[in-house]
């Protein structure tokens, strides 16, 4: 069973994250706040670990790589079950989340999207496109406009949980 206080501590860790990632949003299972005979919401969805995976066009910098495994972290999985690849074969996931548009060009020739934006692919399925987290590091640090695209980067990669 699980106690208020550990929920407490879940939130208290979610808020703690996405203040780190520079995003003010809060998504818990209100469900674990019902009495223990209550069923879970029928809108709790927990994400799938491993059900993802993150392309990008080239080796993350070491600040990159940071700010994705706080990414991976916060979307419930971790970096062996949901890595961002660079190179070799695409990978089988049931979503594909493409790291900016040079990415896009590599791994998916011939397509074109906007971040935000989901697509299907014959050889991957569902795809996601946002930015690259080294587009995000372009900004000035803590900058209107560096927090204005991490939200949205985040915003995008929320979507994730409604396509595994």
């Amino acid at each position: 069973m699980t106690s208020v206080a550990d929920v407490l501590d879940g939130i208290e860790a979610a808020l703690e994250l996405e203040r780190d990632l520079g995003v003010r949003f809060v998504d818990f299972d209100r469900s674990l706040l019902a009495a223990p005979a209550a069923a879970p919401s029928a809108d709790a969805r927990p994400m799938a670990a491993g059900g993802f995976v993150f392309l990008h066009d080239r080796p993350l910098s070491d600040e990159a790589r940071e700010m994705m495994a706080k990414i991976v972290k916060a979307m419930g999985s971790d970096e062996k079950a949901s890595p961002v690849v660079t190179s070799g074969p695409l990978p089988s996931a049931k979503v594909c989340i493409v790291l900016g548009a040079r990415a896009l060009k590599k791994w998916f020739p011939g397509l074109s999207g906007s971040p935000g934006r989901w697509m299907r692919s014959p050889k991957a399925g569902e795809i996601l496109v946002t930015y690259s987290p080294e587009h995000v590091l372009l900004f000035s640090k803590d900058s209107p406009e560096q927090r204005a695209v991490k939200r949205e980067m985040w915003n995008n990669l929320k979507t994730v949980a409604g396509h595994l």
